[in-house]
């Protein structure tokens, strides 16, 4: 078996597999690379044989069992045949006494089982997805899903650092991140498309991530304002009310809390929530070319 230890937003994220996964050797994450025996978040990867006809189906007992726990997709498919493998079965058995803080993810060529009371998840996959595993990309979904464990949120957004405050700037796909970020000469950039914003203390602290194209670890620095981005032909910033903010963060992010259990799904909405009411916002609106960098620090430095 590798393993690999990263150090993102000061979280100990434990990989662990029996295939090299190519995706965690590029040089994004290896700037995250540490080496220790603990861990915060702890991912392992594990080979099971193609699944035989000859193990028997999920008694009664167990499929009452799993059917208290979330599994996706959003279809009842407790039958799969790779749930009747024992080694699943002795994993799967040994959650039962925790079992609404497991979610399932079946696959026709895997399974996933999230362990939210310990923040761990174990990934069983077929030789026939052997290939793909090792040329994964490690995406930031899975990190993502235990952070609110950690009062922490990943956010797709680009963060610039000024005079130790973090403008942290919103849009879709192909809105404007990464022009903004690259706009910034001389500040640096968090990262230009997923930042980890955690509560620290009384304030919201934003870290890098090695989900993204430019990436600076080295620093973090307090969350100053949040600007929601729009291309324009003039640079322009209006205030927004926290509710924009709050309805954006939780609307652009489904994926990073549709596995969560209910209680951990209330929990990663107060976060947002109390972040929205504490940081401000502004929608931004810029040419390609342009933004006023002294209105920007005037903003996070009132």
């Amino acid at each position: 078996m590798i393993t690999t230890d990263f150090k993102i937003a000061d979280l100990i994220y434990k990989v662990k597999s029996d295939v090299k996964i190519q995706g965690l050797e590029n040089n994004r994450f290896q700037k995250f690379k540490v080496k220790t025996k603990n861990y915060d978040i702890f991912h392992c990867f594990q080979n099971i044989p193609q699944i035989p006809n000859s193990f028997p189906p999920l008694n009664k007992e167990e499929k009452n069992l799993l059917e208290n726990c979330g599994i996706f997709p959003y279809f009842n498919n407790i039958d799969s045949p790779i749930l009747r493998f024992p080694i699943i079965r002795d994993q799967l058995n040994d959650c039962k006494n925790r079992i609404n803080e497991i979610t399932l993810e079946i696959q026709p060529s895997s399974l996933l089982i999230y362990d939210f009371s310990c923040n761990k998840i174990d990934c069983f996959y077929i030789n026939k997805l052997k290939s793909v595993l090792k040329n994964s990309r490690m995406g930031s979904f899975v990190f993502a899903q235990f952070l609110p464990n950690f009062s922490a949120a990943m956010i797709h957004s680009s963060a610039v650092v000024i005079d130790k405050k973090a403008a942290i700037f919103l849009a879709p796909d192909e809105g404007g991140k990464t022009t903004a970020a690259e706009l910034a000469s001389g500040f640096p950039i968090l990262c230009d498309d997923q930042n980890i914003i955690r509560k620290e203390g009384n304030e919201f602290i934003a870290h890098s991530t090695p989900w993204g194209l430019h990436i600076d670890n080295s620093i973090k620095a307090s969350v100053g304002a949040f600007f929601l981005l729009e291309k324009g032909e003039n640079f322009k910033l209006t205030p927004l009310k926290p509710k924009d903010l709050l309805y954006y963060l939780w609307n652009e992010h489904p994926a990073y809390y549709m596995y969560l259990p209910k209680y951990l799904k209330s929990k990663h909405f107060n976060f947002l929530f109390n972040l929205s009411n504490q940081v401000p916002i502004y929608k931004l609106q810029f040419p390609k070319d342009y933004i006023d960098w002294n209105a920007i620090g005037n903003l996070l430095h009132p």
